[in-house]
């Protein structure tokens, strides 16, 4: 079935696509059933409802999620550039009428409850936005010249006379691109989410930093994170908390508990299923699942766990050097950054080092959103990276 002459579409696709990123999804898939099995029943017997109600939904979203990945990676890229802005503007709309009809919980309104079913649109935009921006920038780069002729023609002699033309056409797609990121930010930021305007603000940043942006956009860029920061610390009380909590006073009962699970664990951990913290922190099978398996496989697992996200942003990085397509290193970039970024913000905040924030483990985490939205992103990432398979074919005949 897998060999390299077959002309099966699993066969084709096992060979298009890199091996090492392949296989490290499907150990986090793996690792994700043993770990939501292990930490989901307690909270489900918190609140409720049978023991197996999160682990039976994790599998079905898990089955959905490996249909997703399948389909992301194996369309043309006309189609997948029609699919990315299809999305992300659904995504947009959702995201704009959770803003009034979105359900409150803990203070934010980000889901958005249909018959039969909810969602949380902002976890699908994140992860179509990197490859919206690439999508944008590879336009506008090949338009330059028709926006430098419209641009001539319309604006007055006067400020032509003054080489506004020629900066505008230069900077025209960052202004662009700044627009989008500005709109989506004070989307996330009404519901409020501001651990995702982190999130995407990072990958924002690092692709501009790919692009070879100049020191005035890289000052006007600084200027946004301090503002922004303040702006956040100041208005948000949930931020306000946070920050505070973690530089100034007590460490809150979450991450408490968390550290105290990492701390019961030592080396090699408890054993599966025999954690004692889990029977009482909060969202154990979504935003402290890292703690949640360290107590019970130890330490080993978790520097295991991080090991297989560092492998898949090595093997990005070392793909990225190989692309040509400004649309492929911009998306590729963008996604790597999300990847790595979003692992980092949920295993340093179950650590303390730095304030907590309730974001998922990619892959590892309960979630139907979260989970589906991930495996968007990595058939992304194995679509605009996969091999040539009829050169692959022809050098072994």
């Amino acid at each position: 079935m897998f060999n390299r002459n077959s002309k099966n579409f699993l066969s084709k696709w096992w060979w298009q696509n890199d091996k090492s990123i392949l296989l490290s999804f499907f150990l986090l898939i793996f690792i994700s059933i043993i770990l939501v099995i292990t930490a989901s029943p307690f909270v489900a017997i918190r609140i409720g409802v049978d023991p197996f109600h999160f682990i039976n939904k994790h599998l079905v979203f898990l089955v959905i999620a490996c249909g997703v990945i399948y389909f992301f990676s194996t369309l043309s890229k006309e189609n997948l550039i029609f699919v990315v802005v299809a999305g992300f503007t659904i995504s947009i709309l959702a995201m704009i009428a959770v803003l009034f009809w979105g359900s409150e919980t803990k203070g934010a309104s980000r889901w958005l409850y249909l018959p039969g079913f909810s969602l949380q649109p902002s976890e699908f935009m994140k992860v179509l936005f990197p490859a919206m921006l690439a999508i944008i920038w590879k336009k506008m780069e090949i338009s330059k010249d028709k926006i430098l002729t419209s641009l001539s023609l319309f604006l007055p002699y006067f400020i032509q006379k003054w080489r506004l033309t020629q900066w505008l056409a230069k900077n025209i797609t960052y202004l662009v691109l700044f627009i989008i990121y500005f709109f989506v930010a004070f989307l996330l930021l009404k519901q409020p989410d501001v651990g995702t305007v982190v999130l995407i603000s990072t990958v924002f940043f690092g692709i501009l930093f790919i692009t070879g942006i100049s020191y005035l956009w890289s000052i006007i860029i600084a200027f946004i994170c301090s503002i922004g920061g303040v702006f956040a610390y100041c208005t948000f009380p949930h931020v306000h908390y946070r920050v505070n909590t973690f530089f100034f006073e007590q460490k809150s009962y979450q991450v408490s508990k968390a550290i105290e699970a990492i701390s019961n664990g030592k080396i090699f951990g408890l054993g599966a299923g025999q954690g004692v913290v889990k029977q009482y922190l909060p969202d154990s099978h979504t935003d402290f699942i890292f703690s949640v398996g360290i107590e019970e496989f130890g330490l080993v697992f978790g520097l295991f766990l991080i090991l297989i996200y560092l492998n898949i942003v090595y093997r990005l990085f070392y793909i990225i050097q190989k692309q040509q397509d400004s649309f492929n290193i911009i998306a590729l970039s963008g996604s790597m950054f999300l990847l790595g970024v979003q692992s980092f913000i949920h295993i340093a905040s179950n650590i303390n080092l730095i304030p907590t924030k309730g974001m998922t483990l990619p892959l590892i985490s309960y979630g139907g959103s979260s989970l589906i939205s991930i495996a968007i992103l990595i058939g992304l990432i194995l679509n605009l990276s996969k091999k040539d398979i009829q050169n692959i074919i022809l050098k072994v005949e």
